[in-house]
């Protein structure tokens, strides 16, 4: 296959980003380049069962109306009548291949005028497949958005319950006419920091490079439900780039709620790649809170790639108090790989404000490990209360459930405190019984 037709095809799927909301897919973000994968794989499958007068007929702009029309009568079958009514469009959306979908309906859209738009959009509403034919959905939008965007606002806010229609128009009415969409969506809404277009402007600024702009109408929003969306289609512009050009933006953030989110997500990104780097600019953050929450996002992301690499950085480079509460994302690779280590580790911990978190932490993981011994052997470190008598408990009970023999020679060279001395007591007289 060509260039020109894998672009034909990935082209409308690029519209579908992380912010497409409401009745067409759900409240969760879709993934886009989960979506082009998808079609891919379809095209793949049926592509080839695609016939040669199909093939002539794909994403050409030479072609006449009435040359698509009868290729159009012809491929899917349908009088001259219904292409006449709706062109065809519901045939179309039933046939298998997602290249010959996509071919027709760019050949079609190039001999469109702003009235055949209404007609074949209204009928592709009226078959209630938006989410089945996503893609094609936002071809048909995008394209209607090139020549009169204002008319295809009309209808979306008319006629749709969610805001998705008017995000793909206005993305494509930035490519074309940047200062008249900006000046539409500010005309639109009455609370800036609430505009819910401003997720399509702010795609369409992503999509023809102006980060700049795109981030000064982010820093604008303040409704949570509009901000995330909104963030994540910036976000998706940095997953392309290299780790210093996202953290740099991030640096430049004002809102101390967004840089968080922010933060959280690239770091999450691009530690999976790029640990060393991300470790040295998480360093570097002045806010607390930040830094403890992107510090947190790179433990996460660096145990599962090199966890004695993230077990290094956070000895060397992290103020105690921090290295204890992030040491639990740690705890159950650390405790399956070397539970007698890590728990010298955590004791090497034992100042920090958090110590007694972290050790309940790893008693958790070491009981869930089935390392008892360990789990146990710990458990008298703990401060004296109802916690360290039912830890106490709960894992000799479970030892002496897996082997009563290794329990019990436990205990006779172990002391636990006195409360669980007697419930373990009663454990051992009820089995004997």
């Amino acid at each position: 296959m060509n260039k020109n037709t894998l672009f034909a095809i990935a082209w409308p799927l690029t519209l579908t980003g992380a912010f497409i909301t409401g009745k067409i897919v759900s409240t969760k973000h879709t993934n886009s380049s989960a979506i082009i994968k998808s079609a891919k794989k379809e095209e793949g499958l049926n592509v080839n069962r695609s016939s040669s007068s199909n093939d002539r007929f794909l994403f050409r702009k030479d072609l006449t109306l009435n040359e698509i029309k009868a290729h159009i009568i012809q491929t899917v079958q349908i009088s001259e009548a219904d292409f006449e009514a709706n062109f065809g469009i519901q045939k179309i959306m039933q046939l298998d291949d997602p290249a010959i979908r996509s071919g027709l309906l760019l050949n079609l859209v190039e001999n469109m005028s702003s009235d055949d738009f209404l007609t074949i959009i209204s009928a592709f509403d009226a078959l209630n497949i938006t989410q089945q034919r996503l893609p094609e959905y936002s071809q048909l939008l995008y394209a209607w958005a090139k020549i009169n965007p204002s008319a295809a606002l009309d209808y979306s806010k008319k006629n749709e319950s969610s805001t998705f229609a008017e995000q793909v128009i206005l993305s494509s009415w930035v490519k074309n006419n940047p200062d008249a969409a900006i000046e539409w969506v500010r005309n639109a809404h009455d609370l800036p920091g609430t505009n819910p277009y401003t997720i399509g402007l702010i795609q369409g600024l992503t999509q023809e490079g102006n980060i700049e702009l795109a981030t000064e109408f982010l820093e604008d929003l303040t409704h949570v439900k509009i901000q995330h969306p909104a963030l994540d289609v910036l976000l998706e512009n940095f997953h392309t780039k290299d780790t210093e050009t996202g953290l740099a933006w991030v640096d430049k953030l004002d809102n101390p709620s967004l840089k968080s989110s922010a933060s959280l997500k690239l770091v999450e990104h691009y530690a999976k790649e790029d640990p060393h780097t991300v470790a040295t600019w998480v360093e570097s953050i002045e806010n607390r809170e930040i830094k403890l929450f992107s510090a947190h996002a790179l433990t996460r992301a660096w145990d599962k790639e090199d966890l004695s690499g993230a077990k290094k950085w956070l000895d060397s480079n992290v103020p105690l108090d921090f290295r204890t509460i992030m040491a639990r994302s740690l705890m159950e690779e650390l405790v399956i790989e070397d539970p007698h280590g890590t728990a010298q580790w955590v004791q090497t911990m034992q100042r920090s404000n958090d110590h007694q978190n972290l050790l309940s932490s790893y008693i958790k993981e070491a009981s869930s490990a089935q390392h008892f011994e360990a789990a146990l052997s710990q458990t008298h470190n703990l401060q004296r209360g109802h916690t360290q008598d039912t830890l106490y408990t709960q894992n000799f009970s479970s030892w002496f459930n897996e082997n009563q023999q290794e329990a019990l020679a436990w205990l006779t060279t172990n002391q636990v405190s006195e409360t669980a001395q007697t419930r373990i007591n009663e454990i051992i007289e009820k089995e004997a019984k």
